[in-house]
């Protein structure tokens, strides 16, 4: 990829009109993306999504990959258009598994904005929506994020969409930048209820991808990313050669995966505002004991693989060199196949159940797996309702319900 990345740009002949960096930055940009959005096995497109995510402490807290387009293949569904066509009374199953399976199973980015989908027809306002894209990636915590998306539509729908918006259009490297309001800005008398948080303020289009973030600074963060991106760091790269696996993939489609370092997530499951909650019981911290201390690591990677209507929660988490990965994936199974919600004060075995737990090694580096399984259930909702539910990473991660992590 580097190689023929810097093939390309020898043949550039810079502008004297234009700083030398930047055209450096928009020329690699593009071809990057293009990578990520060419198709290839998942594992290809997640390493190639991540080459854009700048190696930096913020966007190692939380990155997240969702495959869309994977999720609808694997449960052999039709894509609608947009939520307002799926209100009526005999679509409630249709409405489960679009408005809350797939955004809690692919992780929808926060820039897409679920909650306002409700409410507007974003296709039509914005020429694409979180039904619609095909591949995303989300990277940093609120307004330095930044959102990579895919799609296999015209671009001239969106561009045609942000143009009637009022956005802004001018030429960047490869693609088009639209703006709307000042950086970071936040205008809550936008005519968009989207827009009036500022999460769509700048978006980068090309032909099949975009790049969105609340600020230009930020889009040339993404852009800046190759030099030294989160897949040129060797734990980022050996969890995402781990879910590539025969033994993983072999679960199904990858159509989602979070990544938290481990040191922040250390911190979150041992703040002061998380132990105040309802402690463990005595007998929940005897259990912890009995299934061993777990040594610290570098990252936690929550992957879901689907197949038809079974999902393979799997918790893959890479290690210093050195690490006996295979007695750490023993402890994480003795955790996990017992595990109590430390927030809800519940067992989750009628959610999910065991599936297998070893180790790897990748590039040198010692690695842990566990895989729990979840069907898909039919429930019944508000009004005696049928709806659909699968237990999956988000009813933990987003509460840092993760104590079968902690490692003091």
């Amino acid at each position: 990829m580097k190689t023929a990345i810097h093939s390309i740009l020898s043949k550039h002949r810079l502008s004297s009109r234009v700083p030398h960096p930047l055209l450096i930055l928009f020329a690699v940009l593009p071809l990057l993306l293009l990578a990520a959005c060419g198709g290839g096995k998942e594992q290809n497109q997640l390493s190639e999504f991540l080459s854009n995510i700048p190696d930096r402490s913020q966007y190692r807290q939380w990155t997240a990959f969702g495959d869309v387009a994977g999720w609808y293949a694997a449960y052999d569904l039709e894509r609608p258009r947009s939520i307002q066509q799926l209100k009526g009374d005999d679509q409630a199953l249709e409405r489960s598994y679009n408005m809350v399976i797939l955004p809690r199973q692919t992780i929808t980015p926060n820039s897409l904005n679920i909650q306002m989908s409700i409410i507007e027809d974003q296709r039509d306002l914005f020429g694409f929506n979180y039904l619609s894209v095909d591949q995303h990636i989300e990277a940093g915590p609120p307004p330095e994020e930044i959102t990579l998306l895919s799609f296999s539509y015209d671009k001239q729908e969106i561009a045609d969409a942000l143009t009637d918006l009022g956005y802004q259009a001018e030429a960047m490297g490869e693609g088009t930048l639209y703006s709307l309001n000042e950086d970071y800005q936040a205008n809550i008398q936008s005519e968009t209820r989207t827009n009036q948080m500022g999460n769509l303020n700048r978006i980068l289009l090309f032909d099949d991808h975009m790049v969105i973030a609340r600020a230009t600074e930020v889009i040339e963060d993404a852009l800046d990313a190759s030099p030294r991106s989160l897949a040129d760091d060797e734990v980022y790269a050996a969890a995402v050669k781990a879910l590539d696996e025969q033994t993983l993939a072999d679960y199904g489609s990858l159509i989602g995966a979070i990544f938290i370092e481990g040191n922040y997530l250390a911190d979150q499951l041992n703040s002061r505002a998380l132990l105040d909650r309802p402690n463990m019981t005595a007998e929940e911290l005897q259990q912890f004991e009995q299934a061993g201390d777990l040594p610290e690591y570098d990252l936690a990677t929550f992957a879901t693989y689907q197949q038809e209507d079974t999902a393979y929660l799997t918790l893959v988490v890479v290690f210093p060199e050195g690490t006996d990965a295979q007695a750490a994936s023993e402890v994480l199974e003795d955790r996990l196949r017992d595990y109590t919600s430390v927030l809800k004060r519940q067992p989750l075995d009628d959610r999910w159940s065991f599936k297998e737990s070893g180790s790897l090694e990748v590039d040198g580096l010692p690695v842990a797996y566990v895989v729990m399984r979840s069907r898909l259930k039919e429930t019944t909702g508000p009004n005696d309702n049928p709806m659909l539910y699968i237990f999956s990473w988000s009813d933990l991660v987003f509460q840092t319900d993760l104590y079968f992590l902690a490692t003091e």
